[in-house]
């Protein structure tokens, strides 16, 4: 039934009747909501190695700001040997799984 119409005829549709409709949206168009921006879920910076990139903020708010200082994320494998350590690994044992191409 909903494949019979566009989402632009759905939104016309469902306009004025009392439900829970909502469309879905692109990641072109999240970034672009009116509501998530007046609520600061986004926020933008400058990652060195991919340029400047957009992270998503915690979606509840509360009376105290629980913003942090954000960093850009990991490169692929850039936190593994703390992880290993995290997780009782040895320095030993680290380097025989980058000996054996494991990690």
């Amino acid at each position: 039934m909903f494949a019979g119409k566009t989402r632009s005829e759905w939104v016309k549709i469902m306009k004025d009747i009392d439900n829970c409709f909502a469309p879905i949206n692109t990641p072109e168009e999240v970034l672009e909501d009116p509501q998530l921006t007046e609520r600061g879920m986004f926020s933008r910076m400058h990652d060195p190695k991919r340029g400047d990139t957009v992270q998503i903020g915690f979606p509840a708010r509360f009376s105290d700001n629980l913003d942090c200082c954000r960093t850009p994320a990991p490169q692929l494998g850039e936190h593994t040997i703390e992880t290993l350590e995290g997780l009782g690994y040895s320095r030993n044992n680290i380097e025989r799984l980058k000996q054996e191409e494991v990690i």
